[in-house]
């Protein structure tokens, strides 16, 4: 085996692999696009994955994996930056979702959704297709 039949195959098995209960927050500076911003990346299909705009005084944070609640691991500048993007994302149209980089909203009713945890929340209603 040839050195890069190696490498081809370990990159197939590194983005195979998917976190499900992981969530893995890229920050995207405010008039950058979403999917140029999580370009860069390997994700595997089906890992959980939120641009929020990084409105912040310094350089946006490093892409981070978040496996508790996303406020309990956040500075309180991140957070607030992920619940102000959050907010903008709830009210991008069905329509426009995907030509933005957003999931579909799912389809769930409203006690489903207070039941969801935080982390299936914010994917829910701001996160990327992968």
């Amino acid at each position: 085996m040839t050195a890069r039949n190696l490498q081809s195959r370990l990159v197939r098995l590194e983005t195979r692999t998917a976190r499900p209960n992981e969530l893995l927050v890229i920050w995207h500076k405010p008039g950058t696009d979403i999917h140029a911003s999580i370009a860069d990346h390997r994700l595997a299909s089906g890992d959980k994955v939120i641009c929020p705009e990084w409105t912040g005084s310094t350089e946006p944070p490093a892409p981070q994996w978040h496996r508790s609640r996303v406020s309990a691991s956040m500075t309180e500048e991140e957070y607030d930056c992920v619940m102000q993007s959050m907010k903008r994302a709830a009210e991008v149209g069905e329509d426009t979702r995907e030509g933005v980089g957003l999931v579909p909203f799912p389809r769930m009713s409203q006690e489903a959704m207070q039941a969801m945890p935080d982390n299936e929340l914010l994917h829910a209603v701001m996160g990327v297709r992968t």
